[in-house]
């Protein structure tokens, strides 16, 4: 008799829903991003306390869980964590050419239209003066240029994700709670890691890791926690938390450019993104029942495992 996740993991096929969500918050952070846009009114982030990149990275873990945790059914947890590994460095390397790419045509507009005011709004701050050095510390993925927080976020999500993909297959409550009680200590004493020249990453791994870790456990385990009776509860709790943030937070400055790096007008402090606020993840726990779907629906449909 196999467990739930195997039974999952082995009805899964391509996921249409799962291509559609994540697609469609790619273009949700691009038209966020586009100053003066009207259609950007008619994005996540006006109609809730979550935003595109909460979609990204949620629906990314589920993806990762169901993609990799079969291939480690299949043919063995080293040639998927070779797989991971191997997509964790595709990206990197697309980081890579985008970041030399991105330098560039901001320091040769600077350059050219004596605007050296840019390079500080656009975070490449000392490549007029120390370019080798900025360079440098992009090959570590230090430096921060204005929107690549979220191609950083996921390379280094990837990058450990054949060790929680090995724990959630044995250990799933346990490495969900490991998970959560690394996003409260990271909340809490406020590490993260280094950047260039100075502070933290935008997006801090060690808080967005939670979302990644928790959609991931829910393709393998989704089917299993849907039909617990407590499930409810928690769906009201989370929904009661929610409405308290909203009732209670303080809106937010407007800053120079929407989107990554902004609160909206009126957008609760409380749902930061910098350190995944704790209410941005409250509110998504309501939505567990209907990821648990996802596997009871392909289980269901080969009844035969």
């Amino acid at each position: 008799m196999k467990s739930t996740s195997s039974l999952s993991l082995a009805a899964h096929g391509r996921d249409l829903r799962i291509d559609f969500a994540r697609g469609l918050a790619l273009w949700f952070m691009l038209v966020d991003h586009i100053p003066h846009n009207i259609v950007a009114l008619l994005t996540m982030r006006d109609f809730g306390f979550s935003g595109a990149i909460d979609v990204f990275v949620f629906v990314s873990g589920y993806a990762a869980a169901i993609q990799y945790g079969k291939m480690t059914l299949e043919r063995g947890f080293v040639v998927a964590a070779t797989r991971i590994i191997k997509r964790a460095w595709q990206l990197y390397a697309a980081h890579l050419v985008l970041f030399v790419i991105y330098i560039s045509a901001v320091s040769w507009v600077a350059e050219r239209y004596r605007a050296p005011d840019i390079v500080e709004e656009y975070r490449i701050i000392g490549m007029l003066n120390d370019p080798l050095r900025v360079l440098m510390h992009g090959l570590l993925l230090q430096s921060r240029p204005l929107n690549l927080d979220v191609l950083q976020l996921v390379i280094v999500l990837l990058a450990f994700f054949p060790f929680v993909l090995a724990l959630l297959l044995r250990w799933p409550t346990f490495t969900v709670a490991g998970s959560f009680v690394l996003y409260l200590a990271a909340r809490w004493f406020g590490f993260s890691l280094p950047a260039y020249p100075a502070g933290s990453p935008y997006l801090n791994p060690f808080c967005w890791q939670l979302l990644f870790v928790l959609s991931a456990y829910l393709a393998l385990s989704g089917a299993k926690l849907v039909q617990e009776p407590g499930l409810q509860l928690s769906r009201l709790r989370a929904c009661g938390h929610a409405r308290r943030a909203r009732s209670h937070a303080k809106p937010g400055p407007r800053c120079r450019h929407q989107g990554l790096h902004s609160d909206r007008p009126g957008k609760p402090r409380a749902f930061s993104l910098a350190a995944f606020a704790r209410y941005r993840l409250a509110v998504l726990a309501p939505r567990a029942r209907q990821v648990g779907r996802f596997s009871i629906e392909a289980a269901a449909a080969h009844p035969e495992m």
